[in-house]
């Protein structure tokens, strides 16, 4: 009866409704939250605060488009540019593809508060994924400059440098990612990527292997470098075996129908081969080789 009484005051405050919310976020129960700040921007619908903690909320749910209108709302009704705002914002952005708007508000952010890591971290990514290779370096040397420990950046500033060809270099990055997180499966994707690209193939199945035994979640992907890897030595029913795995995990993965029906061809499987062929021919137009750069130049933070 207790509760019910406290539940009851608590849905006629909307303060008490915002410090209950940010009491769920400090438990990481974000969707609770996410349901109080609801409630509570139905009250105040014109405060910052509010928005900005919903659409924080909503993107530690993983609800990244959800969360957009929330922290647009918020950084309108901010009278002045707010880094964490516009953080979490040109996140959210980079999270559901509107790259030039992730880079906009970031950059944004970046000129207002230049010696915010974690904005200049974010909109280096932004910059590699709009193929600007130059300017991404840019942005993760800075990080690595203040934060040689981050992980991150030396995770990232590898992507960069290996899309630009930059093969030693980003060897170089990966090793560093992944001596500060041996979780960071990504790194050791990236590492397997460049060292088969040298030419060291065995090491490179060496790294995929490590993730297929210790990182389910990598799994995919290692299957798809490994099944890349038999494909550039000649052996095709190796490299067909692994990429049936990433179909059977992944069955929109392009570029794993796309070798398949090249595969099954030269392996004499014709029905299965014209059968790939026409699944590859109805998916989605995406890119299928990696992008190349060569080409082209806790607590949750106040709003």
């Amino acid at each position: 009866m207790l509760a019910l009484v406290f539940l009851a005051a608590l849905l006629q405050n909307t303060s008490a409704l915002v410090e209950e919310g940010r009491k769920r976020m400090s438990e990481q129960a974000f969707a609770e939250a996410a349901a109080l700040f609801e409630k509570a921007a139905e009250r105040e619908p014109s405060s910052s605060r509010i928005h900005y903690y919903l659409g924080v909320s909503l993107m530690r749910l993983g609800r990244a488009e959800d969360a957009v209108p929330s922290l647009e709302r918020a950084a309108a009704l901010t009278p002045r540019a707010n880094p964490a705002v516009a953080y979490e914002l040109g996140t959210a952005y980079l999270q559901t593809g509107q790259l030039e708007d992730a880079e906009r508000v970031l950059r944004r952010a970046k000129d207002r508060a230049p010696g915010e890591t974690r904005i200049r971290l974010q909109l280096g990514w932004a910059y590699y994924q709009l193929v600007d290779g130059e300017k991404a370096q840019a942005e993760f040397r800075y990080v690595l400059e203040r934060e040689p420990g981050n992980a991150l950046a030396h995770f990232y500033l590898g992507m960069t440098e290996a899309a630009l060809g930059k093969l030693e270099a980003a060897e170089r990055s990966f090793r560093e990612a992944l001596e500060l997180d041996k979780t960071l499966v990504g790194a050791r994707l990236g590492l397997a990527r460049v060292v088969s690209q040298s030419g060291r193939r065995d090491e490179a199945k060496s790294e995929l292997e490590k993730i297929l035994d210790s990182y389910p979640a990598g799994s995919v992907s290692a299957h798809n470098e490994l099944g890349l890897i038999a494909l550039r030595e000649g052996d095709a029913e190796t490299s067909a075996r692994h990429f049936e795995v990433v179909l059977e995990a992944d069955a929109g993965h392009r570029q794993a129908t796309y070798n398949l029906s090249l595969l099954y061809r030269r392996l004499g499987r014709l029905g299965e081969a014209e059968a790939m062929r026409t699944r590859f021919e109805s998916m989605k137009d995406d890119v299928i080789e990696d992008r190349s750069l060569s080409r082209a130049s806790s607590k949750e933070p106040e709003p």
